[in-house]
């Protein structure tokens, strides 16, 4: 038989294996949402991502997309980056599961034999299995997200002080604390997360070096901490501060040259360090030799960061922020453009202002030295009106405030005091967005809806799949239809992965205090700790799961060690070969396989192609040279993805209304980006400096109902010459202000049909004025250089908006819009939305005839039509947006006559967006409405009766809710009766008694 220690490397490498096998199968094959698209162009071309960057992820990224053969494969390779590493991290959990194993069963020291072997194995498999099929850890698996990555780095560092543990007392032993200082500068390229790791291996190297104390356990913990803070807050931003400090005072003071300072604090640091080492090898000082040459592979793994700043100077395509000297890397690494979130002590967010108190100036790179653009500021409240441990702080959005009244218990007009903030952070801070994703991995999962409210328990919840268990906090759970039973998100592990955790803690608490107490830091400062720190405010624009992927990795170590409790607690009633046998077949059973089971059909994203297919429905909406205006995350970098990755229609210029608020990016905008050329603009790079028009307000002169050139504004507020073009505002700085809300562009009705803005047909509707008017008192530096580009490039540049951008980025031009595919263009042709469209929202001027072409012939579907594919519920937006083009155009159509045509289109909206791909909900009675008005009734009775049936079937479920114990439950009946009604009303209203009649005892079931 092999060794314990060959079978341990053994099945290691076959955890390993499986895992990425799994991770292959179920694998995303091009870019997913939110920042997957950034992140695969930026890896292909090397550009910058967002703060604070991922430089190592990128630069690794690149290497597997060199194994793509073509730019459609790019994707799909560097997806399988994070694959590999998220296999590499299974195999490091089986070695860590391993290693407390053999520890509980008194084999540390020697030749572990027998049957403790199997039961050892299984325990790693089970955790390693645990973890490749645990919901937040599969989803990071299968995208090119840093998050697997860091994972990755935080198993492989904490197996690697493992490893020393075994061998710290042969000779040499000291290259695993040197390799791990190399990994954790390697792992900030990647993510901070993985310094989480610091106090556990502080505590691995107390306990093997020190005897058991518990002051001495306190100091270690405080050691650990201390070296986390040393490296997040010192050396990552302390070294390159340091550096640019340096840097202002040669060139602005010495009149050296740039970078002058930083070569000379360079030489200061490198020497020393250099010297340092030298000697205390010479002098053999262990100590400080070992320190000196961490500090040293620390910062060689950090120097990743110079990718940064080179590839920033080349003016990249994307190049966030433009970090490409000393001073803007260092704002790019403290994220400064997020602000800052208060722990220790703040206000709530009803707090009153005191005073603004001025902080240190902030520099930029001038012609020939650094120049003070503008200075930080501290905002100082009423100190009777501060709090310790805020968490309820922000006043930036009304949002946020609404969140803390609901989830903090806080009356309307009353102010909030610690037990409300304590409430907020015991419900919605831990509860909601720490242990329900915990109990997510290890007991189930409701669907994939994000839950908002605590209100709400339909959508988001953890579950069990135990009806009396789950029924206490979500309400009755028998009769609950097919549909709700069956959506792909919902996962029930019945609390078998949790209770093997419990187990697992349970069996090492007796059997090895040490290792418990370096799992359980590692677990509560990658978990509850973390919580701590970020303090996140309510309502995220997405689940938030992925950032305490840590502590769930900690817990899947327990998972693997509940085999060996059980094992433990049946060999006192059974003999040792049927014990093994069970605590096996249970470990393995009932967690993996279980979860695997569960999770395979959410989780398996092959044949996926919805975000590039949508991207490029996006840009297919766009006439040559055009500039598309987006504004969110998943209408943008998917586009950034096509067109870096794929080359697909780089004349388009594809301009983030977010993002358009930095300096920087708005000077990007003057570069060529491949085929699209730069922007005329009116302002200059000095005046759009951060601190300069960030914000310009209305202060109207002359006549208030006359409206203005808007390109003469545009000049007017760029003159910083004339002043009559500058006011004081209420802090008394002299600064630029719009003298009117209401604009108008002139209009040349021949170069409109020329240049193919608008068609001939349409030339008696194009107007000889646009005229608008902005909804606001002022504008952002958004919306300002928003509207400096129409004034400057309008025509010339067709404008585009993305239609799942919000109304409130229009600026008061949708008047002025025409429908194409996923945007709205701007056009000389006045249309105002009235009746239905107004309350739909749905702007514009429709070229049916055009639209129908791109919905039928030129729009692809990501894979929808061709069958069933996972719709996730983030991926449902721009789908949902299309059945809703889908339907306007046919009711169009149908206005205009062509009611074969409408029909003709409605069918292929529900060819390519299918029901079992997005099942169709009450709202969609529109497209049963649509076919009865084209004059098919059969395809209308289809379509209503599939929603009808299924809004009954849910509202005799919800029947059964207490409305005084579950008003959510009340209000989504109330819904339903109105769905039906109104499925009533429209079979009357085209003489179908039959159908109506129907539904009026569908109906009547509900009351």
């Amino acid at each position: 038989m092999m060794s314990f220690n060959k079978l341990n490397t053994l099945f290691g490498w076959l955890s390993f294996a499986f895992a990425m096998v799994v991770y292959t199968l179920t694998l995303e094959p091009t870019g997913s949402l939110w920042d997957c698209g950034e992140f695969i162009s930026a890896a292909y071309r090397l550009q910058v991502v967002h703060p604070p960057g991922a430089p190592l992820f990128l630069l690794i990224g690149r290497f597997f997309s060199l194994f793509a053969g073509s730019p459609e494969n790019v994707g799909f390779t560097v997806n399988l980056f994070s694959a590999t590493t998220s296999a590499f991290c299974v195999m490091f959990t089986f070695w860590i599961t391993t290693y407390f194993a053999s520890k509980l069963l008194g084999e540390k020291d020697k030749e572990t034999s027998g049957i403790n072997i199997f039961v050892i194995i299984a325990a790693g498999l089970v955790a390693a299995g645990t973890l490749t099929f645990s919901d937040t850890f599969w989803f990071s698996a299968v995208e090119a997200e840093v998050y697997a990555a860091s994972s990755f780095f935080m198993s492989f560092t904490f197996w690697a002080i493992l490893k020393w543990e075994r061998v710290s007392e042969e000779p040499g032993a000291n290259r695993w604390l040197i390799f791990i200082a190399y990994l954790v500068g390697l792992a900030i390229g990647v993510h901070l997360l993985n310094l989480l790791v610091i106090p556990g291996i502080v505590l691995v190297y107390y306990f093997k070096k020190y005897n058991y104390s518990r002051n001495g356990i306190l100091l270690a913990l405080a050691a650990g901490f201390a070296l986390l803070f040393t490296v997040q807050l010192v050396i990552i931003p302390g070294i390159p501060s340091m550096a640019a400090w340096m840097d202002v005072k040669f060139v602005n003071s010495l009149g050296m040259g740039f970078n002058s300072g930083v070569i000379f604090f360079a030489i200061l640091m490198l020497v020393p360090l250099v010297f340092g080492i030298w000697y205390t090898q010479k002098k053999e000082i262990i100590l400080w030799n070992t320190i000196l040459l961490a500090f040293s592979f620390i910062l060689i793994g950090y120097s990743s960061y110079a990718m940064v700043v080179i590839r920033s100077n080349a003016n990249t395509p994307i190049d966030m922020n433009n970090p490409d000297d000393p001073l803007t890397l260092v704002y790019y690494l403290n994220r400064e453009q997020y602000g800052d979130r208060p722990l220790l002590k703040g206000p709530h967010f009803l707090s009153e202002v005191e005073r603004y108190e001025q902080g240190k100036a902030r520099y930029i790179r001038g012609e020939e030295k650094y120049e003070i653009t503008n200075h930080d500021y501290s905002i100082i409240y009423k100190p009777q009106q501060t709090m310790i441990f805020p968490r309820i702080y922000d006043q930036t959005d009304p949002v946020h405030a609404d969140g803390y009244k609901l989830w903090g218990g806080i009356p309307d007009k009353k102010t909030p005091n610690m037990a409300h903030n304590l409430r907020f952070f015991r419900k919605y801070q831990l509860g909601h967005m720490y242990w329900r994703y915990f109990m997510w991995n290890f007991s189930g999962r409701q669907n994939d809806g994000q839950g908002m409210n605590p209100t709400d328990i339909f959508d988001g919840n953890w579950i069990s799949g135990i009806s009396f268990i789950d029924g206490m906090r979500l309400g009755p759970q028998s009769g609950m239809p097919d549909h709700m039973k069956e959506n792909r998100g919902r996962n029930t592990y019945y609390l078998i992965p949790f209770l093997l955790g419990i187990a697992g803690i349970v069996a090492q608490y007796k059997r090895d205090k040490h290792g418990v107490l370096i799992n359980s830091v590692l677990f509560i400062v990658t978990g509850a700790l973390l919580i701590i720190y970020l303090n996140p405010p309510p309502y995220e624009p997405r689940e938030r799961d992925y950032v305490f992927v840590g502590s769930f990795q900690v817990f899947c170590t327990w998972v693997g060690l509940g085999v060996i409790g059980l094992f433990l607690w049946l060999k006192t009633k059974l003999n040792a070969q049927t014990s093994v046998a069970i605590a096996i077949t249970v470990g393995i059973l009932g967690s993996p396989v279980l979860m695997g089971s569960q999770n395979w059909d959410d989780h398996d994203r092959s044949g996926r192609y919805m975000s590039t297919d949508f991207a490029k429905n996006y840009l297919k909406s766009c006439l040559p040279n055009a500039v598309l205006f987006t504004n969110g995350d998943n209408d943008t970098y998917p586009l950034w993805f096509v067109q870096n990755v794929e080359g697909y229609r780089t004349d388009v210029r594809v301009i983030n209304l977010s993002l358009l608020n930095a300096a920087d990016y708005v000077e990007s905008l003057r570069n060529t980006h491949y085929d699209s050329e730069p922007f005329k603009l009116s302002f200059t790079q000095d005046q759009i400096r951060t601190g300069r028009r960030d914000r310009v307000m209305v202060q109207e002169i002359g006549n208030k109902n006359q409206h203005y050139e808007l390109l003469d504004v545009m000049r007017f507020v760029a003159n910083d010459t004339d002043p009559r073009a500058k006011r004081r505002d209420q802090g008394g700085n002299i600064t630029s202000f719009l003298p009117t809300k209401k604009f108008k562009i002139t209009v040349d009705k021949e170069e409109v049909i020329r240049r193919g803005i608008v068609s001939e047909e349409y030339r008696d509707s194009i107007v000889s004025e646009m005229l608008f008017e902005i909804p606001n008192n002022g504008l952002t530096r958004s919306s300002l250089i928003m509207l400096d580009i129409l004034a400057n490039n309008l025509w010339e540049r067709p404008v585009y908006f993305t239609t799942t951008t919000s109304v409130e980025t229009y600026e008061g031009l949708q008047n002025y819009f025409q429908l194409d595919g996923l945007t709205y263009k701007v056009v000389p042709i006045l249309t105002v939305a009235q009746g239905r469209e107004a309350q739909m929202r749905e702007f514009g001027f429709v070229n049916t005839k055009k639209l129908y072409s791109q919905l039928v012939d030129s729009f692809t579907w990501g894979g929808m039509e061709e069958g069933p594919v996972w719709v996730d519920d983030k991926m449902k937006l721009v789908p949902r947006v299309l059945r809703g083009t889908f339907l306007r155009t046919a009711r169009l159509l149908i206005a205009e006559g062509e009611k074969e045509k409408a029909i003709a289109l409605l069918d292929e909206c529900l060819k390519d967006i299918p029901d079992q791909n997005l099942p169709l909900e009450g709202q969609h009675v529109e497209i049963a409405e649509a076919y009865y008005m084209a004059g098919d009734k059969a395809k209308a009775n289809a379509v209503m009766n599939l929603i009808v049936n299924r809004e009954l079937e849910r509202g005799i479920y919800l029947k059964q809710f207490k409305s005084s114990e579950y008003p959510a439950a009340a209000q989504e009946l109330a819904y339903i009766r109105r769905v039906i009604t109104g499925a009533q009303q429209i079979a009357t209203q085209y003489q179908d008694m039959e159908a109506a009649n129907e539904y009026g005892a569908k109906l009547a079931e509900l009351n």
